[in-house]
């Protein structure tokens, strides 16, 4: 499957924290997000993993495991999908491609929720 390392963290902040948790972030990491909507706001840390902000509203209907999950840099999308479905993992939704990621969710056989990444860039 080709696994080499996690690059994706997902916290979901609720309602009022979320505004000074982005603050947090910014001022933790020393730069100020990557990209950003409301409820919803991307961190890119120097060795290129992705911390993710996200309200509520935002979490996908499959859930991100009582508000944290992370993902998996592999180096085919489609082949660490194939290595997922034969390890007994489930695989949640379609492969979404951006002009630098392909991503998609999965759960492993205890219903937590990840993700496999793979730079396109």
């Amino acid at each position: 499957m080709g696994i080499r390392g996690i690059s994706w963290h997902a916290v979901v902040v609720d309602g009022e924290a979320f505004d000074s948790t982005r603050q947090f972030f910014s001022s933790l990491l020393g730069t100020g997000p990557a990209w950003e909507a409301d409820g919803h706001t991307a961190f890119l840390t120097v060795d290129g993993s992705n911390l993710e902000l996200l309200a509520p509203t935002h979490v996908p209907a499959y859930g991100l495991n009582d508000g944290v999950a992370f993902g998996f840099v592999v180096d085919d999308i489609d082949e660490a999908s194939a290595a997922v479905k034969t390890a007994g993992g489930a695989l949640v939704g379609e492969v979404v491609r951006t002009d630098a990621v392909a991503y998609r969710h999965f759960r492993d056989p205890a219903g937590r929720t990840y993700a496999l990444t793979q730079d396109l860039g």
